[in-house]
């Protein structure tokens, strides 16, 4: 069996080569992202930060596997990297609530899933192995609290005006889902809600959907993404 996966894997790597700064992903170990990649510089708005350099080749190339080829590996390499920054934050707030950035139905059917769920999802996963059972702080996700109303072509397409505008009134509350979230966790006013995004560009997106949560009373939320 082994004999027969290794050359599948042969026959897949003489067929479609990968390439070296995207190689990485599949040998490098979890723990050691950060020493792999660029951090990054300042983030574009004072509401959010971001982790790693998108201009480095590997970071784009980290991102690309998660959101075009849903890779499993590379989601788990990036997800140990923005767990490790809510335990961060960790040490100085309770009760983080973490909402994936959504995506537009029409993006979901094209791509069949959403990136930044993929993300949390390991998050939430990383945590519950990992975290002490005895900690006070902890994770929680929330899937579909906040939601996408109109769909856009990709910001990558356009300029610093164009992304300001199609980011406007771009975001919804599920009100429902905010209804059950406050009975379930009637704390949810007074937690640290992070909004995950793989990239932050211009941050014009993150922006509005900060605003949005705030204005559901929802005011201290803060963005966090893998790249910038």
């Amino acid at each position: 069996m082994n004999l027969l996966k290794s050359t599948y894997n042969t026959v897949l790597d003489a067929l479609f080569p990968i390439a070296p700064a995207e190689r990485w992903i599949f040998e490098a170990h979890v723990e050691s992202i950060f020493s792999l990649l660029p951090r990054a510089t300042a983030s574009p708005i004072s509401e959010a930060c971001s982790i790693f350099s998108y201009k480095d080749e590997k970071t784009w190339r980290l991102v690309w596997s998660i959101k075009y080829k849903k890779s499993h590996r590379a989601t788990a390499l990036a997800s140990y990297a923005l767990y490790k920054m809510l335990k961060i934050y960790s040490t100085v707030v309770t009760n983080i609530i973490v909402i994936p950035m959504p995506i537009s139905s029409q993006r979901r059917r094209e791509r069949g899933f959403n990136q930044c769920e993929l993300l949390s999802n390991e998050i939430l996963q990383i945590d519950s192995e990992t975290r002490n059972p005895e900690t006070k702080n902890k994770l929680t996700i929330i899937n579909n609290l906040l939601v996408r109303k109109k769909h856009t072509s990709r910001q990558t397409l356009k300029d610093k005006v164009e992304r300001t505008e199609s980011a406007q009134d771009l975001f919804a509350i599920d009100q429902k889902v905010l209804k059950q979230t406050l009975k379930a966790t009637p704390g949810i006013i007074n937690s640290t809600i992070i909004i995950i995004d793989d990239v932050i560009t211009t941050g014009s997106t993150m922006r509005e959907a900060i605003n949005t949560l705030k204005k559901a009373g929802l005011n201290n939320s803060w963005g966090l993404s893998l790249a910038h």
